[in-house]
């Protein structure tokens, strides 16, 4: 479990503190983090004030590079080219270098509920299916565990961490949007 280094700061104290440090990724990173834990409005406007100075920071997931899209709370960036698959160009990133959970399931949730950014290849996007789909949450899912096993059985590496994010986002996306409302085979993998 990730260590909650502003569980003792109030909101108003998080958005003073993001103020001071909108040029510090890590910091900012920590911060929507913790807001991640609160549900209460003042904390919604200061996680779209957080991830709006994330978004000008460079090389950074949340960059604005091609195409900015806003939902909610939600602000992502298309970025990358079209030859890389859905959830990077999103900034969907795991492993030691990879993003929060916060973020990872923002953008999981953004990726099951919003329209996608385009590609060329139109039976590409037909594989996602429309928003909120049993379709897209199969895809999402399909992807993940094939991400994960694909992962397990690369003997050039050390994937345990980024295979462990996989695992937890694909335990995410079932119990958020599977349980209760779909009843398609869901993918089974674990941590081993």
């Amino acid at each position: 479990m990730k260590d909650r280094k502003y569980l003792t700061y109030r909101t108003i104290e998080l958005s003073s503190l993001a103020d001071s440090k909108r040029n510090y990724k890590n910091i900012l990173d920590d911060i929507l983090d913790e807001l991640s834990y609160r549900r209460r409005k003042v904390a919604d406007k200061t996680r779209e004030k957080v991830i709006g100075y994330l978004t000008v920071i460079p090389n950074n997931p949340y960059s604005i590079t091609k195409r900015t899209v806003t939902a909610g709370t939600h602000v992502f960036s298309f970025a990358g080219d079209e030859k890389h698959g859905i959830l990077a160009r999103l900034g969907y990133k795991v492993g030691f270098d990879g993003l929060s959970r916060a973020h990872r399931r923002d953008i999981l949730d953004f990726a099951f509920e919003n329209a996608l950014p385009p590609t060329t290849s139109a039976e590409y996007m037909a594989e996602w299916g429309p928003k909120l789909s049993e379709k897209r949450l199969r895809k999402l899912a399909n992807c993940l565990s094939s991400f994960a096993a694909n992962a397990r059985n690369n003997t050039s590496g050390n994937y345990k961490h980024a295979i462990d994010h996989w695992v937890e986002d694909l335990h995410y996306l079932k119990v958020t949007h599977y349980i209760g409302q779909f009843k398609f085979k869901w993918p089974e993998v674990s941590n081993h």
